[in-house]
């Protein structure tokens, strides 16, 4: 599991005795492991790796499903990391702000595993993605970036104060 090293990393994070070096190490870390949290892939089955066993295709490149949805979806958002956050928290209403701010790991871990099982196995028998699905991977994709920033801020402020 993530959640327990998360704690782990925040505690150092926090922790203004810990060297600097060793803050700046944890930080790295926790950033690290809320992004993989929100990555639906990295909560899903031991049995393939996450998908990495299972050869995807979308227009004509061929890659694997834990890639696919790792990088090749978010690599379909247009423009700099700051025009797509402003782009992504445009749409972002005060309910979902104050609901997706809230510090529990395990569940933000478990919201990655429903939609794993609602969507990102979805694929034919040929591995050939379909633009069908690609469009409703999209918005699960803008969906979960945008909590991970705002999960991410939120363990930050919350673990410094």
């Amino acid at each position: 599991s993530m959640v327990e090293p998360l704690k782990w990393f925040t505690t150092v994070v926090a922790d203004r005795d810990a060297p600097i070096i060793a803050r700046r190490l944890a930080l790295y870390y926790v950033a690290h492991l809320v992004g993989d949290m929100h990555q639906p892939l990295h909560a899903s089955r031991a049995a393939d790796r996450g998908g990495v066993d299972i050869a995807v295709s979308y227009k004509g490149v061929t890659t694997n499903l834990h890639y696919f949805w790792d990088s090749n979806l978010v690599d379909l958002e247009t423009g700099t990391e700051e025009d797509i956050a402003k782009r992504l928290a445009a749409n972002l209403t005060d309910e979902e702000r104050r609901e997706w701010q809230a510090g529990d790991p395990a569940l933000w871990t478990n919201e990655s595993l429903t939609l794993v099982r609602s969507h990102a196995y979805n694929i034919g028998p040929s591995g050939e993605l379909s633009d069908d699905y690609v469009e409703k991977a999209r918005p699960i994709v803008r969906i979960k970036l945008v909590q991970a920033g705002l999960r991410l801020a939120w363990l930050l402020n919350t673990a410094l104060k």
